[in-house]
């Protein structure tokens, strides 16, 4: 999860494994979730529907044995970038085809850029920080 607070960022990484109490907890099963229901999600989401959106994906995977109350994230990355003047032209925007996360703004030292994705296929998560060409 990326918050998008561009001078203080924190991201909060989960993984399903988090979700299991112990070696000796019931086996929980998550499926993937269908096509059609992550179209009906993305249209949900493009046309500010997010209640449903929401409901759907907490539904989607069929999360059985374990109930929601026992879900926590992983740990935090907070990313701090010291000041230079006002926070102008701030954008964040998610890219649901490639799950990559851009915040975008601009202050005194010029234009930065802050991508994120997860590669569940590597098993790593990015953080690509584009700084001015006029600062650090």
């Amino acid at each position: 999860m990326v918050l998008g607070n561009p001078l203080n960022e924190t991201v909060v990484f989960n993984d399903r494994g988090f979700n299991l109490a112990n070696a000796d907890a019931p086996a929980r099963s998550f499926d993937q979730v269908s096509p059609a229901d992550l179209e009906t999600i993305r249209n949900d989401c493009a046309s500010g529907d997010f209640a449903d959106a929401d409901k759907l994906a907490a539904a989607a995977p069929h999360y059985r044995d374990g109930g929601d109350g026992a879900r926590h994230p992983g740990y935090g990355l907070f990313i701090t970038i010291a000041p230079a003047g006002e926070v102008r032209s701030y954008s964040r925007a998610c890219d649901f085809r490639t799950g990559e996360i851009t915040v975008r703004w601009t202050d005194d030292r010029g234009d930065w850029v802050r991508k994120a994705f997860v590669s569940r296929k590597d098993n790593v998560a990015v953080q690509l920080i584009t700084a001015p060409t006029r600062g650090r």
